[in-house]
Formats: C-alpha cells, structure tokens, sequence
C-alpha cells in the first residue's frame, strides 16, 4: 500500500495505515481512518480493501480482473424487526445554494420477517421537492423476488423496450400461467374487496407445450365484487370470446370499415325485449345478402312490419326456401321454379303470415289471403276459391282430401256480386260432398236442404246468453237457449230470452209454462219415482204434473200379490223384504208445501185384510208385518179408514203431510188372519204449491 498527501507545504492530518499481522495473512489490507479535508486523497489499494467504518471519497475506483465490493453489517440480534442491520450507498450532491443534501441511496437491510436472513433492497431517490434531503421510495425487491416500484416505470431503448414475463417452470401444461400483470389498490383504506386486484391479464396455456406446439391464450380478467373473473379471452386461433358482449356506452355493437365474417356455429342473440332490431344498409341495391352453401338460414320469432322479399337466387327444382318448425319438420316450401306446398300444421298464423297492426282500431285484418285470378271476360257462376285439407289415411300413402271450405259465387254481374261459404266433407270413401252452406244472404242450408228462411248461430250473444235465433222474413220471431241470468233453458217469443220466458226448464227437468197453455192440446207426465223393493212386486207407478204453481201427484197400486200381516198397524208388503213403501216423495214434487190429498178405491180389495190405513213416514226401512206404531218409527198417519175398503170409496187426507222428504206406507187398521191379497187398486192424489 501507498499513500501520497499533499506536497504543498500545508498538511491536514496524517495519514495513517495500519496492516495488522491478520490481515497480512489473509491478503488484505486495512485502513482506519483516511482524511484530508484540503487535498483530496487517493489511496490505491493493490488487493482486497476492508474499511471497518464508513466509506466517504470524493472518488472511489475499482479497478481488478473480478472486482468485489463487499459491505458486512455486524449488528445481530435484531429478530422480526424491519429496517435493522442496514447496508447502504449514499449518493450526495450540492443544490444551487450550495448546501450538500441527499440525493439518492441504495440500502439493504432485514424485511421484519422471521427469519433473520430474510433481506429486501430499497432503492430511494430525492423528488426534487425533497430540499432536506429526504428521500422517496421508488423500488422495493423483497426477499421472496418480489419487486414493487412505488413511481411511473419508464423503459425506453432504441429499438423499443421489451417487457419479458416468463416462467421457471420445466413442463407446461393446459391453464398453466406464463406470465401475468395484476392491478390493484392494496394501501385502501376500505380495506375488504376495495384491497383485492382489480383486474389482471395474463398469458395461459390452453394445452400442454409440446416441441411443435405452444397453444396460448390471453385472458382478460375484471372485479365488480371479490374475486376477479374471466370476461375475455384472445385464443390461439385469434378468436375472442366474452361473457357478456362488446357494446358502447349506448349499449351498441358498431364494426367500422371492412366485413364481418362469421364461421362455424354462430350464434347472434339479441336478448328478449320487445324492441329489439336488426337493420342492414346497402347504398347499392337495399338487399340483404346471406349466403350458405352447406347448412340452412334460420329464422325464429322474426316479425316484418313493412314487406319482406325472399329471393331464392335459382331457378333450380332442387333449391329451395323452406320455413321448418322446432322439430326441423317442413311446413312450407317453395322452390326455384315456383312450386310450392305446405304440410303444416301451423299454430300462431298472425305471426306465421305476418298480420300488420290497426293502430287506429278501424279496420278487419286478414292475416291468411286465398286468392283465386282470371282473365276471362265473363267468369262463370261458381267460380270461387277455397281451402283442401288431405289426409294420408293408409301405408303405402292414400291420400284422401277429407275436407273443403270454399268461398263460390252465385252471382258474378258487375255491381251485384255475391258468395256462399260451402263446406263439404268426405263420408263412405266418396269424395267431399257438400253438407252446410251460409248463403250470401246469411241464411243457412244443412245437407244442401234449405232451412227456409234460415236461422243466426248467436253463441254466445253480447248479453252473455247462449242462444239461437231464428228468423222469419228479415225478423227475429223466437229465440231459444240458455239465459245467462239464471242459467235456466228457455223459449221465449221475440229477439231476446227474457227474465221470465215463456217456456222455462230447471236443470232438474222441471219444465214451466209461463204464458197461455192450451189444455185441450197439453199432456204433462213423468214418471218421478219407484217403489221400493218390499213393494216393487206390485204393480205401480208415480207421476207429478205442474200446472202454473200447482203441483198435482198421482200414485196407483195394485194390491196383488202382496201380503197382509195378523195384527193391527202391520205394514202391507212382500214377505220378509225391507223397503214396503210407494218411493220417496220430495220437494221438487210437490212445490213448497202439500195443501191436500185423498185416496180413492179403484177395486174391492180381496184374500187380504181389506181395513187398510195410509201413513206419512221418514224412515224408508220398513217391511211387511213390522208394526208402524209401536216400532222405532217418525210416522203420521194420514187416512184412518176404520173399516173395509170397496170400490168407490174415497177419503180425503184426515192430515196434511208435513213438508220435507218422506215415504208413503199402506197399514193394516185391524187384526185379521194374515193373507196374500188376491185383488185391489187404489189411487192416491195429492196436490202441492
């Protein structure tokens, strides 16, 4: 070692060099203290140099094959805590007052982890703002290699910088990351989502690397709340995929300049509001050109407010427009020479065919047109235009036309024109025949039988009443159907049903005469009722009649060969069988009460007891020989004869029946051998209201 100072006759302070016995033997070389505050000193060092304290030079050269700077901190026990055992270069520099401050350093110390090893590298400059010198952190390199600049990063070169992301891994399979850039506001002070990344977009591998493939996409993540998610995706091939679409701020997808090509499976979806359009604009021809050559051109749910013009583009057989339904069965078709059918079914014509709107709500719109032209100068009667339906009714295919409905003239003169709807309909194999015409005039023939004058279908009328109409001369005469004021079928003279008709029938068969009834002319009978089965070997029958509000019931019974108990009060009937009464008598048979009733003998009765009582009871279990009185029975007894019946008899109801349902039972008023009757006939009437 060497040291020069100044020659100039003024010596600052010596310059003193020590090479400890230690040193000598490890090659180095060790310099305590080195100053001279008015020459600068240079001290050259010819091997390794181990400064025990600070280092401050005016100049500092290195100057080796390897050069090594090395720079040791011997503090230690300094745990988990940050900012300790620091090493550091400081750069320094005057400002334009000449004041020495702080411009730079470079430090490295401990990173308050754990481990006692565990190091960061901060590198620090001074704003320009600084002017006492404190310093700006602009870069942190962390012990796990992670590095954070906390300013704007500039790379520039001359033939533009590169950012290289790479990865340390040896084999690189499908969704591995090659590199990735996040952003993200970890110091907010929201803390929760408001410090997670914000976004990110990073290089994965779509597939593993091979020696001939790299498949690579880039993926564009965002966050709206948490975790970022995937929205867009640049593949391998150049193909872009998003979640959710690319729009402008008016929620529009505008191309400029150039095509739009679309391949494979393309799928345009337009969402579900009812606005939603579809325009396409040709400055030279207006068309709308789409062109496939291999698949079809799919149309679902397109609604044409003005015309639409579909140009098959040949005149080949083979070509074709088709309209399929869901299930990819044709509907309709056309081909290039103008030969079209439809097979159908079809649902939702309006739709289908394309029926405008009335916004003024004046006018009938006519969604399906059948048309029928001619240039003839005078087109017979008869002509017209219709509808066929054909059915495929065997295997191999029999079609069969089943069914017309055509629109045929019946007059083809200028200015007096006129049509009848004609439906005709196939029956025993022979073609379609006619079976029901609306005439021009709306009258009506069935069968080709003209129903004179004709009659108006009104089901329902604006009345909410189901109805039909007939007409006489232009007039309504007589309406019948069912009014919807109390869902009662009626007859009634005049145009409309009335509240109260002249003919009226219940659903419960109850027929009423509200107007003038010619008696001579009316019979009014039903059998209401059946005798019960310990009676039923009897002949007998039941009937109810209605007179206006009067209510008239007639029950005949012919005695033989039922059977007569020994005792008095002993039902009549067949032996040992339940059921010995003349039916049920209801409401609904004598109107709201009974006002009267009698019986009259019609033939002597013979061989059984001939002191016969008549009783109202509730029970319907009765049989032959069981006591009416004495046994659990809710009788009344209506006629007690109080001796022999004989032809021509009769006797008013001693009591009046009370109302509620109720049976009638026929009782011996004596003791007397038991007997089987061998003749007698009664007939019970009673009159209701």
């Amino acid at each position: 070692m060497s040291n020069r100072a100044g020659r100039s006759g003024i010596i600052g302070e010596l310059v003193k060099a020590v090479v400890t016995a230690a040193a000598i033997e490890q090659h180095y070389t060790t310099i305590e203290h080195v100053t001279n505050t008015y020459n600068p000193t240079q001290v050259q060092v010819s091997g390794p140099l181990d400064v025990l304290g600070d280092l401050s030079a005016d100049d500092f050269n290195m100057q080796a094959t390897n050069p090594i700077l090395t720079m040791t901190s011997t503090e230690s026990g300094h745990g988990a805590v940050a900012g300790i055992s620091e090493s550091k270069i400081l750069f320094r520099g005057a400002n334009d007052a000449g004041t020495i401050t702080e411009r730079a350093e470079i430090r490295v110390d401990h990173d308050g982890a754990v481990d006692d090893l565990t190091t960061k590298i901060v590198i620090q400059v001074n704003s320009g703002a600084d002017a006492d010198g404190s310093l700006s952190t602009g870069l942190t390199m962390s012990g796990d290699l992670g590095t954070a600049f906390t300013g704007d990063m500039t790379v520039k070169t001359g033939d533009g910088a590169i950012l290289n992301l790479q990865t340390s891994a040896g084999a690189i399979g499908g969704g591995n990351v090659l590199g990735r850039i996040d952003f993200q506001a970890p110091d907010e002070t929201d803390e929760g989502d408001a410090a997670l990344a914000g976004a990110s977009i990073r290089a994965i591998a779509e597939t593993g690397f091979t020696d001939v493939a790299n498949p690579t996409e880039l993926a564009f993540y965002t966050a709206a709340t948490g975790a970022m998610v995937q929205h867009i995706t640049i593949g391998s091939t150049g193909l872009l995929t998003t979640t959710a679409g690319i729009t402008n701020s008016a929620g529009e997808v505008l191309v400029s300049g150039g095509n739009v090509q679309l391949n494979d499976d393309i799928v345009l979806s337009f969402g579900n509001s009812d606005d939603t359009t579809m325009e396409f604009d040709n400055n030279d021809t207006g068309d709308f050109v789409l062109t496939n050559t291999t698949g079809n051109l799919r149309f679902e749910s397109v609604s044409v407010t003005d015309s639409i013009l579909m140009d098959i583009g040949s005149t080949d057989a083979n070509t074709s427009f088709e309209v399929r339904d869901p299930e990819n069965a044709t509907l309709f078709s056309i081909n290039g020479v103008g030969t079209g059918s439809v097979t159908g079914p079809f649902t939702g014509l309006s739709g289908v065919w394309g029926a405008v709107t009335d916004a003024s709500a004046t006018s009938v719109l006519y969604p399906i047109i059948a048309s029928h032209s001619t240039t003839h100068a005078l087109p017979a009667v008869g002509i017209g235009c219709g509808i066929t339906f054909i059915t495929d009714t065997q295997t191999p295919a029999n079609l069969e036309i089943g069914s017309r409905i055509a629109s045929e003239s019946t007059d083809v003169g200028d200015g007096t024109e006129a049509f009848d709807l004609v439906f005709y309909n196939m029956a025993g194999g022979i073609g379609p025949a006619e079976r029901f015409r609306i005439l021009s005039t709306g009258a009506v023939t069935v069968a080709g039988v003209s129903t004179s004058e004709g009659y108006i279908a009104n089901l329902p009328d604006g009345d909410g009443d189901v109805t039909i109409k007939f007409q006489q001369g232009g007039i309504t005469a007589f309406v019948a159907g069912i009014d919807d004021f109390d869902n009662i079928f009626k007859i009634h003279s005049g145009t409309e049903l009335a509240d109260t008709s002249d003919i009226e029938m219940d659903a419960a068969g109850v027929v009423t005469f509200n107007g003038n009834v010619n008696a001579a002319a009316l019979t009014v009978s039903g059998d209401t009722g059946t005798f019960g089965a310990g009676l039923d070997a009897s002949e007998g029958y039941i009937y109810a009649q209605r007179f206006g509000g009067v209510v008239y019931n007639t029950i005949y019974l012919d005695l033989a060969p039922l059977r007569s108990g020994a005792s008095a009060n002993a039902i009549i009937g067949e032996n040992d069988v339940a059921g010995a009464h003349m039916g049920q008598i209801t409401v609904a048979q004598y109107g709201t009460a009974i006002k009267a009733g009698r019986i009259t003998c019609m033939e002597t009765p013979a061989g059984g007891n001939p002191d016969i009582d008549v009783y109202q009871v509730v029970e319907a279990t009765g049989e032959f020989n069981d006591d009416i009185v004495i046994d659990t029975f809710n009788e009344t007894i209506l006629i007690n004869r109080d001796g022999n019946w004989a032809a021509g008899d009769m006797r008013v109801f001693e009591t009046v029946p009370t109302t509620g349902i109720f049976y009638l039972y026929l009782a011996t008023g004596s003791a007397v051998a038991e007997a089987d009757y061998t003749a007698g006939k009664f007939l019970i009437e009673f009159w209701g209201a």
